[in-house]
This record gives C-alpha cells, sequence and structure tokens, in this order.
C-alpha cells in the first residue's frame, strides 16, 4: 500500500498557469493576436486568491512568486488546497462575466490536458509505475 504525499489529486496538476492556459486557450476567439479580457480577468482574480490566502495580501511575497521558477512556486503552493482555490477562482470569474461557472470540481480533470509533460511530478509517474508493476 503507498499513499499520496499531497492532499488530493488536484495539487499534482493543477496551478495557476495551468488555469490561465484553460482561459486562454477558451477564449482565443475573442482577442486571437492578444491576451483575451477573459484571461487578464482570471489573471487578476488568481492573483487576489493568492494574495489573500498565500500571501498575506504582501504584494511583494506575490512579484516575488511571479519571478520564481516554475518549481519554486509549485512548492509554495504545495500546502494550498488546490480544489477549493480553484473552485473560488471560477466562481469569482463566472460571478463578474454573470456567466455559468466554467468547470466545478469533478470537472477539474479537464485541465490536465492544458499540462505540459515536463511539468508532471516525479511522485505521479513513480505511482503509476507501481501499478504497472502490481498489475504486471
Amino acid at each position: 500500500m503507498v499513499y499520496w504525499k499531497n492532499y488530493e489529486l488536484e495539487n499534482y496538476f493543477i496551478t495557476p498557469e495551468l488555469i490561465l492556459k484553460f482561459i486562454e486557450t477558451r477564449f482565443e476567439s475573442e482577442a486571437p493576436l492578444f491576451k483575451s479580457p477573459a484571461y487578464s480577468l482570471m489573471k487578476e482574480i488568481i492573483d487576489q486568491r493568492l494574495l489573500i490566502e498565500v500571501f498575506s495580501n504582501d504584494k511583494n511575497q506575490l512579484r516575488e512568486f511571479r519571478r520564481s521558477s516554475k518549481n519554486l512556486r509549485r512548492t509554495l503552493l504545495r500546502n494550498l488546497k488546490m480544489s477549493k482555490f480553484t473552485d473560488q477562482v471560477f466562481e469569482e470569474f463566472a460571478k463578474s462575466q454573470n456567466q455559468p461557472i466554467l468547470l466545478k470540481k469533478g470537472e477539474f480533470h479537464q485541465l490536465i490536458e492544458f499540462m505540459d509533460v515536463e511539468d508532471i511530478p516525479g511522485e505521479v509517474t513513480e505511482k503509476l509505475d507501481l501499478i504497472v508493476e502490481y498489475l504486471a
């Protein structure tokens, strides 16, 4: 028997950048040559949530977070329950657009298709290899 180190599956793949990739793809027809207004709005919402939930409203920390490497950003967000964070972000986005919520918790797995292979955490590969070994 093996256990995952992080809270839940969402903590292995959801990142603020992944949410933005989803929005960028979803709204690319609105502004094919530039970032869409929806992208800018979602970035603002994500930054606001990060300020509140991670950085105690310290804008300097958020700026440093944005300049840090992907791996360091993932480490800094390790203790944040990403399903709750993502739920709040999509809910705020929907309210501000006066539209239905684009993705609900049970649909977050759809974000995986926007993930770069090199961003898959080593622990996921490790656990999947164990399953393959067990089934063989």
